[in-house]
């Protein structure tokens, strides 16, 4: 444990926007309901086009802990480089990621925060998550496995692998001194950023701590359309160079192959293609072999 630890130290709270002005406002305000009050909250805008930056300034003019960032034109645009940016800006001994219409609960980062100060400043802290439509229909998901302590970050992502689960970004609270020493968001990727990120958390981290009180809340968009999904090839190539990445970091750090993590992925994206994109397939055969030998296995022979 560090010798000295902040009575209160800041979380910066770091959002990326991008044409939320239907929604930012809700996200803003369940940041101001935290009943923790040292945070400081860096907005930084990727070149919205409607009010998003009008909304987030009535914020900043009332309270001074909301900071505004417009990204520069010189710099690539996407999420994953307004995280950077947000980093780059914070105060904060720990870093909580948040999207522009998510919610966090009253409780978040005051639980969180006391969990972390008993702890080396390599420990991560998890919690609950839900999905909503609609503010006043808020749900935790409940009986996923991952929802525990781990005596190091592997252990987690082999849980999620074997489980075929995940943590959205918003779940983890983390030291800055761990992003500082994993290295910031890969700005190359359009999808699974996330994953390929918190990856690299994950095999730095020395535990991880699960703080069953607090929840945070994924606001699902059917309508939507999402980089995360896999109907172009833009995403496909992104979300196949992100687990290749994955794979790698795995390696690397623990000498594991062919983790179930991992292979959950790539019959995620073999699947999600539908036969579609034969040439990224073909590319990319090695990747994709063990997968492409099951599914031709399966259907000619049961």
């Amino acid at each position: 444990m560090d010798e000295i630890k902040d009575i209160k130290p800041i979380v910066s709270i770091v959002i990326p926007s991008y044409n939320r002005a239907n929604f930012i406002g809700e996200t803003l305000e369940s940041v101001l309901a935290q009943t923790y009050d040292n945070w400081e909250c860096i907005v930084v805008d990727d070149g919205s086009t409607d009010d998003t930056c009008l909304i987030v300034e009535k914020y900043v003019a009332k309270d001074s802990r909301f900071q505004l960032y417009l990204r520069n034109s010189n710099i690539i645009k996407g999420a994953s480089s307004c995280r950077n940016i947000g980093i780059e800006k914070s105060k904060g001994v720990y870093i909580q990621f948040l999207d522009s219409d998510d919610l966090l609960s009253n409780n978040k980062l005051l639980d969180q925060v006391n969990a972390l100060q008993k702890k080396d400043s390599l420990t991560i802290s998890t919690c609950r998550w839900g999905r909503f439509k609609i503010v006043n229909l808020l749900k935790s998901k409940e009986g996923f496995k991952s929802y525990q302590n781990f005596k190091n970050g592997i252990d987690l992502l082999l849980c999620f692998g074997k489980h075929n689960e995940f943590l959205p970004p918003m779940t983890y609270l983390i030291p800055k001194k761990l992003i500082e020493l994993a290295g910031g968001w890969d700005e190359s990727l359009s999808n699974n950023d996330d994953g390929e990120f918190f990856t690299r958390i994950l095999l730095n981290v020395s535990e991880v701590i699960f703080v069953e009180p607090a929840t945070v809340y994924y606001r699902d968009h059917q309508s939507d359309f999402k980089l995360s999904r896999l109907d172009n090839r833009i995403g496909v190539l992104s979300a196949i160079k992100s687990w290749k990445l994955i794979e790698n970091h795995i390696f690397e750090f623990e000498g594991l192959k062919n983790t179930q993590y991992v292979k959950n992925a790539k019959k995620y994206i073999l699947n999600s293609m539908n036969f579609r994109y034969a040439d990224i397939v073909l590319g990319n055969f090695i990747f994709f072999k063990d997968e492409l030998f099951t599914k031709i296995k399966k259907k000619y022979f049961g």
